[in-house]
């Protein structure tokens, strides 16, 4: 609920399930709060995305710098006057971490987030080999949320029945 979001290019609210269109101030200042976070969001799912080319991410990164500087120009500090218009986003929070106060600064300096100009999230790389059993059945429940025994032979180079008695009293069929 009171997420903010775009509708056929107008920002809405989502109100107890109902689209709530906003007119006036509020949608301007809504408008160029969701360009900065549809942007961040996009370079999160890049830098996380082990096939995102690093051009792709770059550019999302100065988006991002160009969204967060227009905003900030035509409006103020995401943490300023302005975020009363989108507090009540489930987002706003993270959206607003990208301000960070200046240590030693007066209060209200802030300084921009390492996001916008380095690689903050690590890409997942999902694993391709292993040496054990118990390693198998770790990355099985970690990548797919179950035992998937193909999954583990294949991580070994091995065959099911292998991991199957090589993790004996650590595995259970599922009664049915």
């Amino acid at each position: 609920d009171y997420e903010y979001y775009y509708k056929d290019g107008k920002p809405v609210q989502n109100q107890n399930g109902q689209e709530v269109a906003l007119t006036g101030k509020k949608a301007k200042v809504v408008d160029d709060y969701l360009k900065v976070k549809n942007t961040l969001n996009a370079l999160f799912a890049a830098e996380s995305d082990p096939k995102a080319k690093a051009k792709d991410v770059e550019g999302l990164r100065k988006k991002l710098n160009k969204d967060y500087d227009s905003f900030v120009a035509k409006h103020g500090l995401l943490t300023g006057t302005a975020a009363k218009n989108y507090a009540d986003d489930p987002s706003a929070g993270m959206v607003q971490a990208l301000e960070r106060q200046v240590k030693g600064g007066k209060k209200g300096e802030v300084e921009k987030a390492d996001i916008f100009t380095t690689r903050s999230i690590k890409a997942v790389q999902e694993v391709s080999h292993v040496e054990t059993a118990d390693d198998a059945l770790i990355a099985s429940l970690t990548n797919h949320g179950t035992v998937d025994l193909d999954y583990m032979a294949e991580l070994m180079n091995s065959k099911p029945e292998t991991i199957v008695s090589k993790l004996k009293g650590k595995l259970f069929k599922n009664p049915t």
